[in-house]
């Protein structure tokens, strides 16, 4: 679709007027109609920084407003080439359909699933129908122009409230020294029974270094209390420190099956490690059961012991 369908489509779904929209998009009032009706009518093609400001005006993301060249089936090919090719997309056959899926190994595999659960949780809850009316999918529509803005919205009100919750007990003097410290404090959080995932980052180009993310649930730490809480009170003291001693920390937010996923990135090659390898066999034996195992034990101390090293 055309930028100028687009806006007259979401206008339309909006209920207003071309003068309404242009004057809400910054126009005068004596142009405001005639701008947009040069839009719509494809006559003009607005700039980067007006197509914004009419985003801003539909009350959608600007990328809805888009034109993303797909006029052919041949177009829809390259795409899905370039996907293959960089995304890790995946064409399988199954009886007589062909099935896409994006492959697990890949960097960007969590993030699409992220993108596709929204999606579909989306459709489910937004798309209705009637036997009198049909399909009513103006929700759903407005839900796609805007994405991601109404599960980014969530995602932040959701990422607020834990916040709220642990600020007050976060520790500005706590200090760990080596990076089995590290380790032992994520014991602590595995057997409070957070449900953490050990997740690999996209590459970031010029950062040269292994990165590893941990991911909480934000339901699970709004539920927490006791011990428990002041394990994650503790995490974040923490990454306050590791912070305070220049260890790059990203932190990021996403949404899967309805939780709010709270991540950490530690930009630390060692500490990347250190959850890829141990954190995550520790997480795998407590699910399994084996955590206090003698094997696994020993194989914990040795893995302790490897780690008896300074942060830096």
């Amino acid at each position: 679709m055309s930028v100028g369908y687009k806006i007259r489509a979401i206008r339309d779904l909006r209920g207003m007027t071309q003068k309404e929209l242009g004057i809400k998009a910054g126009f005068s009032a004596a142009t405001a109609d005639v701008r947009i009706r040069q839009y719509e009518s494809h006559k003009m093609i607005p700039k980067e920084d007006k197509l914004k400001e009419i985003a801003t005006a539909l009350d959608v993301d600007v990328s809805a407003l888009k034109d993303h060249d797909i006029y052919s089936d041949l177009d829809l090919m390259q795409i899905l080439f370039e996907l293959e090719k960089n995304h890790g997309l995946v064409i399988e056959k199954e009886a007589d359909r062909y099935v896409l899926s994006f492959d697990e190994s890949h960097p960007l595999f969590r993030y699409t699933n992220y993108k596709l659960d929204s999606w579909y949780r989306a459709k489910s809850q937004l798309l209705s129908y009637s036997e009198d009316s049909g399909y009513d999918d103006k929700e759903y529509l407005l839900w796609k122009y805007r994405f991601p803005l109404d599960t980014m919205e969530i995602e932040k009100t959701n990422a607020a409230k834990v916040q709220e919750k642990y600020k007050p007990f976060v520790n500005n003097s706590y200090s760990i020294k080596k990076v089995n410290e590290f380790i032992l404090l994520f014991e602590k959080l595995i057997r409070s029974g957070f449900d953490i995932q050990i997740a690999s980052a996209p590459e970031r180009s010029g950062i040269g270094t292994f990165v590893c993310c941990a991911i909480f649930k934000h339901s699970e730490l709004l539920e927490a209390t006791g011990d428990a809480a002041n394990a994650y009170a503790e995490y974040l003291s923490m990454i306050t420190y590791l912070e305070k001693s220049g260890i790059e920390i990203e932190r990021e937010t996403n949404s899967f099956d309805g939780e709010t996923l709270l991540g950490v990135y530690f930009y630390s090659s060692v500490l990347s490690t250190a959850l890829n390898h141990t954190v995550w066999e520790i997480i795998a034996a407590y699910k399994a059961g084996t955590l206090d195992d003698k094997i696994m034990q020993m194989q914990y101390k040795d893995s302790l012991q490897t780690f008896d090293v300074a942060l830096n």
